[in-house]
């Protein structure tokens, strides 16, 4: 009797424990979508399959500063002992047309840690902001950041302009290849001192990131530091140049400084 009991009683715990793995398994990616666009100020998500612990959105949203840009298709991965800490983390990635993004990310009540995550993006899209046609290929890698709301905590990592080139109308002019570090200000926005890696167009500038600092200016952009052109530069560029910069800013040894802000 008492075998029997226990038998039963084993079978009903195992049958038990089955239900509740396969109910944890078959978590709709919903609730995951859910936890994202929480964690993530900005984001919305649609077109969402899969489960919670492994899914896709066919299209991922993100609003900055009232202006809406599509990431594209978003996949993620959860890991599964993050939600002991009670801050879930995932392997992301985001592919819309030749604009790419991967890497971790764990977020918990508007706080948002990144690492190793690497976004790659045609050059052209900082047409919206840039009155010129460009292109080339942009890259950052983020090696470790934190984001709070939109505020920048800490921010270690690198970007990079490769094959840049500018249209004046006619012709594709080359600029070069440019790369710098990316870091916290420690004001809520983010630093780079980009510099050009030997190309036509000489530079060497730093920016700093910060719409919170500036609130009334249009980006929230300030950049200050020393542009010029080298003999092998195409002519238009050798022109353009002091015709731009001229106006704003100083002779210096190797082109212009100047200081600039938007």
């Amino acid at each position: 009797m008492n075998k029997n009991i226990l038998s039963n009683f084993w079978l009903w715990l195992t049958l038990l424990v089955l239900l509740v793995v396969l109910i944890i398994v078959k978590i709709p990616a919903n609730l995951a979508a859910f936890v994202f666009t929480k964690a993530v100020p900005g984001l919305s998500l649609a077109e969402i399959q899969g489960t919670f612990w492994r899914g896709t959105a066919g299209t991922a949203l993100l609003n900055v500063n009232g202006d809406l840009y599509s990431l594209g298709k978003f996949d993620w991965r959860l890991k599964p002992l993050s939600l002991i800490t009670m801050k879930p983390c995932s392997h992301v990635s985001f592919i819309y047309q030749n604009q790419t993004a991967t890497g971790d990310v764990c977020g918990r009540d508007q706080r948002v840690d990144l690492t190793d995550f690497s976004v790659n993006l045609p050059a052209t899209v900082l047409d919206m902001w840039v009155p010129a046609s460009l292109s080339g290929e942009l890259s950052m890698m983020i090696e470790e950041g934190t984001l709070i709301g939109n505020q920048v905590r800490q921010m270690t990592g690198n970007l990079s302009w490769r094959n840049g080139a500018y249209h004046d109308g006619a012709n594709w002019i080359n600029l070069g290849s440019f790369g710098g570090n990316l870091v916290e200000d420690q004001r809520g926005g983010v630093n780079l001192k980009l510099i050009d890696l030997g190309g036509p167009l000489i530079a060497d500038l730093d920016i700093n990131y910060n719409p919170g600092l500036r609130p009334n200016d249009e980006y929230g952009v300030a950049l200050a530091g020393e542009i010029g052109v080298r003999d092998s530069a195409h002519r238009d560029l050798q022109q353009i140049v002091p015709t731009v910069l001229g106006t704003i800013g100083e002779r210096s040894q190797r082109g212009y400084s100047f200081e600039w802000q938007q």
